[in-house]
């Protein structure tokens, strides 16, 4: 037992958005640093804990939404690959995209700049250079992950209500009904 190549091993895990920083275009709304009509620019920080005592990053933003037909943002940052050690200056500038509500106001949309997808939330994940969407940096949530973690071993203690259930109910619910967890 435990010699080599047994047990699980997988070549590939996906990154959480909770391990990355994020922009929120509708947080940047709400505290006032995007307005319809109005032009921008100053520096947004990420805090390792919430008394803001420590800085573990910041970028450069700038916003134009002077024009509501054509707005714009741009961010500017310096990444460090933490492995190489290497330094890249980073300056992006693309569309922002709104959209008009019923009730009368505006809401800003990101556009992603790798895919030109209209998203709420761009990502930089460890270890990348650039801010994207979830999709183009294949990231997942927490909960994803922690929703099927009981799969594996449901298919393997109770295969017989797979067999039986599996078409009706999720591993988990099939878990929770063998065990009564």
């Amino acid at each position: 037992m435990g010699g080599f190549g047994s047990g699980e091993w997988r070549s590939y895990v996906k990154t959480t958005v909770e391990a990355c920083h994020s922009l929120d275009v509708n947080r940047w709304a709400r505290e006032g640093i995007l307005r319809v009509g109005e032009h921008r620019s100053g520096w947004w920080a990420w805090f390792a804990d919430a008394e803001k005592s420590e800085q573990t990053a910041s970028i450069g933003y700038e916003i134009d939404a002077r024009d509501s037909e054509r707005p714009w943002y741009r961010i500017y940052y310096t990444v460090r690959n933490t492995w190489t050690e290497e330094k890249r200056e980073v300056d992006e500038t693309a569309p922002l995209t709104v959209t008009y509500l019923p009730s009368g106001g505006t809401r800003f949309w990101f556009t992603c700049p790798n895919c030109g997808r209209r998203v709420g939330k761009i990502y930089l994940p460890p270890g990348k250079y650039y801010f994207r969407c979830r999709k183009c940096h294949d990231l997942t949530y927490t909960s994803c992950r922690e929703s099927h973690k009981y799969d594996r071993m449901v298919y393997r203690f109770f295969p017989e209500l797979v067999l039986k259930f599996g078409r009706y109910f999720s591993p988990g619910k099939i878990w929770k009904m063998a065990t009564g967890k």
